[in-house]
């Protein structure tokens, strides 16, 4: 008969002396049935856990409940998303509260985007192709607004510095300079794959 030493106890026993466990190598627990039963009449029952849970719970300045490590409530957590001012558990600050706050500099690209006039322009150029992929020809999925013209070639042409300049830049808002794309046929755009004179 084969026989296993109990890591509690450590005396040798039979396999029979030992409950299965199927995420171990050996198929068994690494405790003997007695020490199993002396480990879990020690731990805490649903009851007592929870007993002990509202016993370390501490308030919010709210007023609500909240758990020792946690800095709010549930409610606080739930007012502050519905606000848009949390995200991933932190308040979302802006502008100089944020802590990478650098005197305002915001790369120019990236300040045209996120502007909403670039939002209607994209909306504009995928109603123009009734949201169809104009290299493969699929309809919805996530879609992308290209540049015929490059971007970086009409604010080098136009002198852009600033957005106010961009935002009474022509060029860069004619919708016949833009083409709806999926995301796979403008990433083989971009990586040079000669399609383009295909269509």
């Amino acid at each position: 008969m084969m026989k296993k030493i109990c890591v509690k106890c450590k005396q040798e026993k039979g396999i029979n002396c030992f409950y299965k466990d199927i995420h171990r190598k050996d198929g068994l627990t690494s405790l003997c049935r007695d020490c199993f039963r002396t480990y879990n009449k020690s731990t805490y029952s649903r009851d007592e856990r929870r007993e002990l849970a509202k016993k370390q719970k501490k308030k919010c300045a709210c007023g609500g409940i909240m758990s020792p490590k946690a800095k709010r409530c549930h409610n606080c957590l739930i007012d502050l998303r519905k606000k848009g001012m949390l995200r991933y558990g932190t308040p979302f600050k802006k502008g100089k509260e944020h802590p990478n706050w650098n005197e305002g500099i915001t790369p120019l690209r990236k300040a045209i985007q996120n502007h909403p006039k670039y939002e209607d322009w994209r909306l504009q150029v995928f109603q123009r192709d009734n949201f169809t992929c104009q290299g493969c020809k699929k309809v919805g999925g996530v879609l992308n607004a290209h540049h015929i013209k490059q971007y970086r070639e009409i604010i080098r042409e136009n002198k852009i510095k600033i957005l106010d300049d961009a935002l009474h830049c022509l060029v860069l808002w004619d919708i016949m300079n833009g083409i709806t794309l999926c995301e796979n046929c403008h990433r083989k755009l971009h990586l040079g794959t000669n399609w383009w004179k295909r269509v």
